[in-house]
């Protein structure tokens, strides 16, 4: 995350926790529901020992950046910044085609990050998150364009 700017759910806690409850609770195979997912550590665990999963967040931007703890770390911030606003804009993200194809960026994609873009630019006074988010967005429009 701290390649891209964005900042991650606040919540977080150990994965150690989960993953308590999952081997206790659940056997391989099993179905692990989270409701309140966050920064999903949750499924990351849960994919880890071989469970199902379903996560659930209400707020969209934290559902996307929860995308990065099931991608390799290697990735470039273009590569990032494409999976998160690509989510954002409601293309489903296949992990392994994205990484095995040349991971051009969507046409949703663009339009979210020109759309989110013009909408703060159009703003007389930002706030500091608005001012943070701005800055993501014309990093992501320097790459796509």
């Amino acid at each position: 995350m701290q390649k891209t700017g964005l900042k991650g759910h606040p919540a977080r806690f150990p994965a150690k926790l989960p993953e308590f409850f999952i081997k206790y609770l659940t056997d391989k195979g099993d179905l692990v529901v989270d409701i309140f997912s966050g920064s999903n550590t949750t499924g990351y665990v849960a994919e880890s020992l071989k469970r199902k999963w379903i996560s659930i967040e209400l707020d969209p931007y934290y559902a996307a950046i929860s995308s990065f703890r099931f991608l390799p770390n290697n990735l470039s911030e273009k590569d990032l910044l494409n999976a998160y606003f690509s989510i954002l804009a409601g293309k489903e993200l296949k992990i392994m085609d994205f990484l095995m194809n040349t991971r051009e960026v969507p046409r949703e994609a663009k339009d979210f990050v020109l759309s989110e873009k013009l909408a703060l630019d159009n703003r007389d006074k930002l706030k500091k998150a608005e001012k943070s988010k701005l800055q993501v967005l014309e990093k992501a429009a320097s790459f796509f364009f």
